[in-house]
């Protein structure tokens, strides 16, 4: 009796449990805009709710993807994206989260600026890096892209403290296991870098790179796509 293949039997399970969090979210969704004229307890707890199970979403779509990658099944559609409206679309997503948490979200994007892109994976990486930079600023984040080197830059800046050292020099291309120093798996950067690298024109690669050229020298993730 032929063994199964437990890879597949995960990335299913994977997908099912990425459909109920996403029918999950809309529903939420719902409920944010019936309480939205509210002020109580469980007002103010429903935004909280949305946080928490979009970290766990983007983790599931994170896994699919990298299944997909492992066994060569991901292939990218690349279309022509204008960034701004991309942008929009985020703000809406995530401006109930960011007010409940007294954060200040603010996107720069010229309404000319275009880019051949995979949408659903680059919203994906965003969708992490919005998050991420929300769990970890102090009153504000920035989603800005401009054109760059003959590409599109996308930084998601905000003003915590910043990325440790040990962060700053490693290029992410490889899964490290789980970082004690950090508390990550830093599975989110090894997917966005490994999506960066899907993305390539005359002969130009995609890249990821983190700094601290945040404001008051908070963290920085710069997406450059050529």
């Amino acid at each position: 009796m032929s063994q199964p293949d437990f890879n597949l039997i995960l990335a299913s399970s994977v997908h099912d449990m990425k459909n109920s969090l996403t029918m999950l979210l809309s529903s939420l969704d719902e409920v944010t805009q019936t309480l939205a004229d509210r002020d109580d307890p469980v007002a103010r707890q429903v935004p909280v709710l949305q946080y928490e199970l979009a970290r766990v979403n983007n983790d599931l779509v994170q896994l699919l993807g990298l299944y997909k990658l492992g066994e060569n099944l991901l292939t990218p559609h690349m279309e022509e994206h204008q960034i701004a409206d991309l942008f929009r679309e985020l703000k809406a997503r995530y401006a109930p989260l960011f007010q409940n948490r007294g954060i200040e979200l603010d996107t720069q994007a010229d309404e000319d600026l275009f880019g051949f892109l995979d949408r659903d994976l680059i919203m994906t990486v965003l969708n992490n890096a919005l998050t991420n930079a929300l769990r970890y600023t102090s009153t504000r984040v920035m989603l800005r892209a401009i054109s760059h080197e003959n590409g599109i830059q996308i930084d998601v800046m905000d003003d915590g403290e910043g990325y440790p050292e040990s962060m700053l020099d490693e290029d992410y291309k490889h899964l490290k296991g789980f970082s004690w120093a950090e508390k990550s798996t830093q599975l989110g950067l090894y997917f966005a870098s490994r999506i960066a690298e899907l993305h390539t024109s005359a002969g130009k690669t995609g890249t990821l790179r983190l700094s601290n050229s945040g404001p008051g020298g908070g963290g920085c993730l710069t997406l450059w796509l050529p």
